[in-house]
């Protein structure tokens, strides 16, 4: 995960370059199957990888749709666990994020 992290932040690798570079080395992810951009980001925005928990970010009931609850709703429980990535990293890749994500 650490690596995830500095390829992302200190090489500016894409979420997709860095899929590509786990598969074509023959590591799997958590569940046995190949790196896609969708988990590599998912990665990147995981708050419980700096030790928050945020849960509440979506809603529902029986047979209705989701909802997704604005930020204001979430319940958060900072250093909830034991961080694995350095907070700094996880601002440097939060800002690389918003500012692809305005740009792009």
């Amino acid at each position: 995960m650490r690596r995830i992290y500095r390829c992302f932040v200190l090489q500016l690798k894409s979420e997709a370059e860095i899929a590509a570079m786990l598969n074509l080395e023959g590591v799997p992810n958590e569940f046995g199957r190949p790196w896609t951009r969708g988990t590599i980001h998912q990665i990147l925005t995981n708050e419980k990888c700096v030790g928050n928990n945020v849960y509440n970010r979506v809603s529902f009931k029986l047979k209705q749709t989701r909802v997704i609850n604005p930020p204001d709703m979430w319940i958060r429980a900072d250093h909830a666990f034991d961080a694995v990535i350095d907070s700094d990293f996880f601002l440097a890749t939060r800002r690389i994020i918003a500012r692809t994500a305005v740009s792009g």
